[in-house]
Formats: structure tokens, sequence, C-alpha cells
């Protein structure tokens, strides 16, 4: 806005014709929008430079008060823990526990997947075949049970039954009734 006022001014007379949206009456009314910025009214230019240089000062008075402050409290809170005092009561956001990796349950021993393969990862051909043979032999000694309760007995998730049993239905080796979470598993 300021430049653009000093560019129209070193023009010469361009001030005084009127822009092509105001009317010829018009020139000569004062344009608010060219007063200044950040809300300072039109001032000589010394005094606006004064005015500006002022607020900048103030408020870098205020910051480094307020930084003074933090640094001070710092200060005397590390030399109150390194004697052995408690610091001041701040109310604090509690931290999170950790959990070193010794102690965090290894993929292995995770209870939703079996073997030490990745999530989403192929599982091993013999140990879904032994998984198979093992849930075959449960359905054939415990006829009318739902997959929640086949791998409750199993300690298996049902999400690591749902392949097997596909295979066992494709093979004919077991037959199911019922729909969704009513799904009973019957040996052929």
């Amino acid at each position: 806005m300021i430049v653009g006022a000093a560019i129209r001014g070193a023009i010469g007379g361009v001030e005084d014709r009127p822009h092509r949206h105001q009317r010829v009456g018009a020139a000569r009314q004062v344009d608010l929008s060219r007063s200044g910025t950040d809300g300072y009214r039109r001032l000589p230019k010394k005094e606006l430079t004064l005015t500006i240089h002022n607020d900048i000062q103030t408020r870098i008075t205020a910051f480094a008060a307020e930084l003074e402050t933090l640094v001070r409290a710092a200060a005397i809170d590390a030399v109150r823990s390194a004697l052995g005092q408690p610091a001041e009561a701040r109310p604090r956001v509690p931290a999170t526990p950790v959990v070193s990796r010794a102690d965090a349950p290894s993929a292995s021993t995770s209870p939703t997947r079996t073997g030490s393969r990745r999530k989403g990862g192929k599982r091993d051909p013999k140990e879904l075949d032994a998984l198979t043979e093992r849930l075959a032999s449960y359905i054939k000694a415990n006829e009318g049970k739902r997959v929640e309760e086949i791998g409750k007995a199993l300690s298996t998730p049902t999400k690591e039954l749902a392949l097997p049993i596909i295979r066992l239905l494709g093979n004919r080796t077991i037959r199911k009734t019922g729909q969704k979470r009513a799904t009973q598993y019957f040996t052929r």
C-alpha cells in the first residue's frame, strides 16, 4: 500500500486523477485504504518511523522479560534438584512407560500369530499342514463346535484357522451347518 502510494506520487499528478472505479467528484475524498498499515493513521514519515520503532522495542522488551523469567525458573529447579530438594509443584504430564526390547513380546510369543513370521506374511506349508491335521482331529473328536470354541481349545486365533477350515471343507473331510458365527463343524 505504502509503496504503491509512493510510486503514484513519484509519477506526479496521478494522485489527483480519479481512479477508473471512482466518480469524478470523488477524487478529492480521503481514501481510507491508503491510510497506512496495521492501524497507523497517516502520519509524517518521521513520526511513523518513531511509532513503529517504539512498538517493536516494546514487544522485544516484553519477550526478553518473559524469557528471563523462564530461564530463572529453570535454573532454580536445577539447583533444587542438585541439592536433593523437591522442585516447585507444577502440573506435569505423566510419561508413558517405556518398554525395553527385552520385555516386549516377540513375534514368536505373540498370541495373535504363530511362528516367527511377520504380520501378513505367508505361512510355512509344513506349519499349515500340521495345523490342518490338528484341526481335523479336533473336529473328529468334538463334533458340532463353533470356530471360536475350536480356536480356544487349540490355543489358536480364529483368523489362523480360516485357511485350514477352507481346505478341509474343499477336501470333503468335514462339513458345516449354520451361517456366520453360528456355523458348526462335523466330520463326514
